[in-house]
């Protein structure tokens, strides 16, 4: 192994650091935590109330009747519609396919949009152990020296 193949982060772990991610911000959300895990801003009396209700949603439509702390999790649409996708040897995209829904509960006070404090840490940590990893085969490798 080349020296500056340590720090090579193959696009199985980038997928694995991805799918975390958005693991965690999904059951951030359930949490009621924002991207900067801090408590969601409440819903208004009026849709609380219709929500656990029932009457939040479409008819027809099974529907999540919990109002605290809110999860934004009406018919769960938006919340599964958050995935990880194209991992490269560069990074991964998190994608929020709900985009319109998203930028709505944030500008509600609820703003899931990006990564926690928590999620960085496990990004960090997820990506230092594979580093961690290689250094260590690295320097098990037998190196020949030869004099003369």
């Amino acid at each position: 192994m080349k020296a500056s193949a340590m720090i090579e982060i193959p696009q199985a772990v980038w997928k694995k650091v991805g799918g975390r991610a958005a693991t965690r911000i999904v059951k951030n959300s359930d949490e009621g935590k924002d991207k900067n895990d801090k408590t969601f801003k409440p819903y208004s009396p009026d849709y609380a109330e219709k929500k656990a209700a029932g009457k939040a949603s479409s008819k027809g439509v099974s529907a999540s009747r919990q109002t605290s702390p809110p999860n934004l999790r009406l018919t769960s649409t938006m919340l599964n519609s958050i995935s990880a996708q194209s991992p490269t040897k560069q990074g991964v995209d998190i994608v929020f396919r709900d985009g319109l829904k998203v930028e709505g509960n944030a500008k509600r006070g609820r703003d899931i949009y990006g990564l926690s404090t928590t999620n960085t840490d496990e990004i960090e940590k997820t990506l230092m152990g594979h580093i961690s990893k290689n250094v260590e085969k690295y320097a098990r490798e037998s190196i020949d020296i030869k004099i003369g």
